[in-house]
């Protein structure tokens, strides 16, 4: 049986809960599950993407007073990458990189590379994108939701606020800045204040899907299961591309023990947003809970492709390789976690059981026991266990010393 922990969002993993796998093994195994909270994500940007209108007596940010034209060749390049964006980020990437190149005011182009980059995990970079961004066209909304993201996912939330706020003083009725605002004092906790910077986006867009993401992810973590049901299903007749509203509703199908919708969610989800590694990664850790390991192992593989950096992306798709049998694949993916997460302690558990359960090809019985001890020792070390904990893996650790 593996037990796994589902992780919030972003780089801060918070426990939700704890679900038994389907996995086949006489031990106990885990690994986080990202199954996360709706990601801050973002959007690559079509042209005619515009900020919203600035009400009347507003002071919008000082925009230059014309902005350069893209080039011919710069919105050829622009234009095939928008067609490669979900296919071939790679290559999407490099056609945003040759626009902005030609044109450095192009200012979708930096948007759109910063989304790219940011997918890849080149924070800096993307940052550099998103400035450049709104340097030309400071009132530009998903550049300034891009990078209070960004701030987000580095652990500073406020200067994700800040970046947020200040445009919103300088125009009102910035629906996707001030539904991004709402989404991220959910995020933190601030329900209250969610809640009424929500309101008053509906007040002033009733249908505005993020804003009723945002009341969605205040009713779930407040255990209002029908309400923020309710809530997300309402985001997704405003905008059915809307994968975060679909993650989240994910989430409520969790908390209600219904699985077989939570995958369906999920699924739609990863549908909606095929370039976030986390939505990607949540249907794929699900499919495992489910015994879908074939579809599991695809998400999971898409999600470490996107999302290099996280080693839970590789704990789960250990787990998912594990269960489909390709064992030395799932060694390889719990290495891969060990070696991104600086010696992860979940993956020294899993390596452990792994070679203690397994006979892995190549590797005789004496040098698999060797291999148990060595990792389930360190994880001893690393973590301390104590109670049942220690109990049960110096019991796995008998038969191998």
């Amino acid at each position: 049986m593996m037990h796994r922990r589902l992780i919030v969002w972003h780089a801060t993993l918070a426990v939700a809960a704890a679900v038994a796998s389907a996995c086949a093994s006489s031990r106990e195994q885990r690994a986080p599950v990202a199954v996360a909270e709706t990601e801050a994500t973002a959007a690559v940007s079509k042209p005619g993407a515009a900020a919203s209108p600035s009400p009347e007596g507003a002071a919008v940010p000082t925009t230059p007073a014309t902005i350069e034209p893209p080039s011919a060749a710069a919105s050829a390049a622009f234009g095939h990458g928008m067609t490669l964006v979900s296919s071939d980020a790679s290559a999407a990437l490099a056609a945003f990189d040759s626009a902005r190149r030609d044109s450095p005011q192009f200012y979708l182009a930096q948007h759109n590379a910063g989304i790219l980059l940011a997918g890849r995990g080149d924070n800096e970079l993307a940052s550099a994108a998103f400035r450049a961004a709104l340097e030309v066209k400071p009132d530009f909304e998903p550049a300034a939701v891009a990078q209070a993201r960004l701030f987000e996912l580095d652990g500073k939330p406020g200067d994700a606020e800040r970046v947020l706020r200040d445009l919103a003083a300088h125009n009102a009725k910035a629906v996707l800045v001030r539904a991004a605002l709402a989404q991220l004092l959910a995020r933190s906790g601030r329900f209250d204040e969610a809640r009424t910077q929500a309101i008053e986006v509906l007040h002033i867009d009733e249908r505005q899907a993020g804003a009723m993401l945002a009341l969605g992810m205040v009713y779930r973590r407040q255990t209002q299961l029908e309400l923020a049901q309710l809530a997300l299903n309402q985001a997704i007749e405003g905008d059915g591309t809307l994968g975060e509203a679909y993650n989240e509703l994910g989430l409520v199908f969790l908390a209600q023990d219904d699985n077989a919708r939570a995958v369906q969610a999920f699924e739609r989800a990863a549908a909606a947003r095929p370039d976030v590694a986390a939505i990607q990664n949540n249907l794929g850790a699900l499919k495992t809970e489910v015994g879908a390991y074939a579809g599991a192992v695809t998400a999971l593989e898409r999600a470490t492709a996107l999302g290099p950096a996280r080693p839970e992306y590789y704990l789960n798709l250990g787990n998912a390789l594990r269960g489909e049998q390709r064992i030395v694949e799932a060694a390889a993916a719990y290495q891969k976690a060990l070696e991104v997460g600086r010696g992860d302690r979940q993956a020294l558990y899993n390596l452990g059981v792994l070679y203690l359960d397994n006979e892995v090809p190549e590797t005789d019985k004496m040098a698999r026991d060797q291999k148990c001890v060595d990792y389930l020792q360190r994880y001893l070390k690393a973590t301390a266990p104590s109670g049942d904990e220690r109990r049960r893996v110096e019991e796995y650790l008998a038969p191998a010393s």
